[in-house]
Protein backbone atom coordinates (compact mmCIF):
# COMPACT_ATOMS: atom_id res chain seq x y z
CA UNK A 1 0.00 0.00 0.00
CA UNK A 2 1.30 3.24 -0.77
CA UNK A 3 2.03 5.54 2.23
CA UNK A 4 0.63 8.88 1.92
CA UNK A 5 2.50 11.71 3.94
CA UNK A 6 0.34 14.61 4.94
CA UNK A 7 3.57 16.29 5.76
CA UNK A 8 4.65 16.57 2.58
CA UNK A 9 1.50 17.52 0.52
CA UNK A 10 -0.68 20.32 0.72
CA UNK A 11 -4.29 20.31 1.38
CA UNK A 12 -5.34 20.48 -2.22
CA UNK A 13 -2.72 17.60 -3.20
CA UNK A 14 -4.16 15.38 -0.52
CA UNK A 15 -8.07 15.79 -1.72
CA UNK A 16 -6.72 15.29 -5.21
CA UNK A 17 -5.05 11.32 -3.94
CA UNK A 18 -8.82 11.39 -2.30
CA UNK A 19 -10.51 11.79 -5.98
CA UNK A 20 -7.96 9.91 -7.63
CA UNK A 21 -8.10 6.77 -5.41
CA UNK A 22 -12.13 6.75 -5.39
CA UNK A 23 -12.03 6.81 -8.88
CA UNK A 24 -9.36 3.98 -8.33
CA UNK A 25 -12.04 2.03 -6.52
CA UNK A 26 -13.59 -1.10 -8.92
CA UNK A 27 -16.88 -0.69 -8.01
CA UNK A 28 -18.67 -3.10 -9.36
CA UNK A 29 -21.27 -2.64 -12.53
CA UNK A 30 -23.65 -5.31 -10.68
CA UNK A 31 -25.08 -5.53 -7.55
CA UNK A 32 -23.72 -8.96 -7.33
CA UNK A 33 -19.82 -8.03 -7.98
CA UNK A 34 -19.22 -6.93 -4.21
CA UNK A 35 -15.51 -8.29 -4.30
CA UNK A 36 -14.62 -4.33 -4.53
CA UNK A 37 -15.32 -4.54 -0.56
CA UNK A 38 -12.11 -5.96 0.22
CA UNK A 39 -9.92 -4.44 -2.31
CA UNK A 40 -6.35 -2.16 -1.92
CA UNK A 41 -8.04 0.74 -3.56
CA UNK A 42 -10.82 0.77 -1.31
CA UNK A 43 -8.28 0.78 1.53
CA UNK A 44 -6.30 3.44 -0.04
CA UNK A 45 -9.35 5.49 -0.42
CA UNK A 46 -10.30 5.43 3.28
CA UNK A 47 -6.54 5.84 4.65
CA UNK A 48 -6.69 8.92 2.20
CA UNK A 49 -9.23 10.58 4.89
CA UNK A 50 -6.74 9.21 7.79
CA UNK A 51 -4.13 11.33 6.08
CA UNK A 52 -5.99 14.84 5.12
CA UNK A 53 -6.98 14.42 8.82
CA UNK A 54 -3.58 14.33 10.02
CA UNK A 55 -3.14 17.35 7.80
CA UNK A 56 -5.87 19.64 9.56
CA UNK A 57 -3.86 18.15 12.63
CA UNK A 58 -0.49 19.63 12.13
CA UNK A 59 -2.09 22.45 10.07
CA UNK A 60 -4.29 25.88 11.00
CA UNK A 61 -6.33 25.19 7.71
CA UNK A 62 -9.92 24.47 8.47
CA UNK A 63 -11.39 24.20 4.67
CA UNK A 64 -11.65 21.52 2.65
CA UNK A 65 -13.13 20.93 -0.53
CA UNK A 66 -16.23 20.10 -2.29
CA UNK A 67 -15.05 17.33 -4.52
CA UNK A 68 -13.44 15.18 -1.76
CA UNK A 69 -16.81 15.52 0.57
CA UNK A 70 -18.56 13.92 -2.11
CA UNK A 71 -16.71 11.31 -2.80
CA UNK A 72 -17.36 10.61 0.88
CA UNK A 73 -20.56 10.92 0.71
CA UNK A 74 -21.00 8.83 -2.67
CA UNK A 75 -19.01 6.13 -0.38
CA UNK A 76 -21.14 6.81 2.51
CA UNK A 77 -24.11 6.53 0.55
CA UNK A 78 -23.41 2.82 -1.03
CA UNK A 79 -21.47 1.01 2.19
CA UNK A 80 -24.68 1.79 4.07
CA UNK A 81 -27.06 0.54 1.66
CA UNK A 82 -24.86 -2.58 0.99
CA UNK A 83 -24.98 -2.90 5.04
CA UNK A 84 -28.51 -2.94 5.66
CA UNK A 85 -29.32 -5.15 2.28
CA UNK A 86 -30.43 -8.79 4.19
CA UNK A 87 -30.52 -10.44 0.71
CA UNK A 88 -26.30 -10.06 1.11
CA UNK A 89 -24.40 -12.44 2.73
CA UNK A 90 -23.64 -11.55 6.20
CA UNK A 91 -19.60 -11.35 5.56
CA UNK A 92 -20.11 -8.49 3.06
CA UNK A 93 -22.49 -7.16 5.10
CA UNK A 94 -20.31 -7.00 7.82
CA UNK A 95 -17.26 -5.91 5.02
CA UNK A 96 -19.26 -3.03 4.18
CA UNK A 97 -20.05 -2.20 8.00
CA UNK A 98 -16.57 -2.00 9.06
CA UNK A 99 -15.50 -0.47 5.91
CA UNK A 100 -17.89 2.35 6.68
CA UNK A 101 -17.01 2.56 10.44
CA UNK A 102 -13.16 3.32 9.10
CA UNK A 103 -14.33 5.74 7.05
CA UNK A 104 -16.83 7.58 9.21
CA UNK A 105 -14.36 7.60 11.42
CA UNK A 106 -11.76 9.07 9.61
CA UNK A 107 -14.07 11.49 8.49
CA UNK A 108 -14.60 12.80 12.30
CA UNK A 109 -11.07 13.01 12.82
CA UNK A 110 -11.02 15.07 9.77
CA UNK A 111 -13.83 17.36 11.24
CA UNK A 112 -12.57 17.31 14.92
CA UNK A 113 -9.34 18.72 13.43
CA UNK A 114 -10.39 21.34 11.40
CA UNK A 115 -13.27 22.65 13.90
CA UNK A 116 -10.07 22.80 16.36
CA UNK A 117 -8.50 24.74 13.95
CA UNK A 118 -11.48 26.86 13.67
CA UNK A 119 -11.69 27.55 17.36
CA UNK A 120 -8.26 28.76 17.86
Amino acid sequence: MEEINSTDQNRSQLEDRIFELAESVPVGASDSDLDWLYSQQLDQFIDAWWALAKYYEEHSDTEIGVEAVSEYVYYARILRRLMCDSTLDPKLRQQAEDQMSALDSYMDEVIKEAGTNLNN
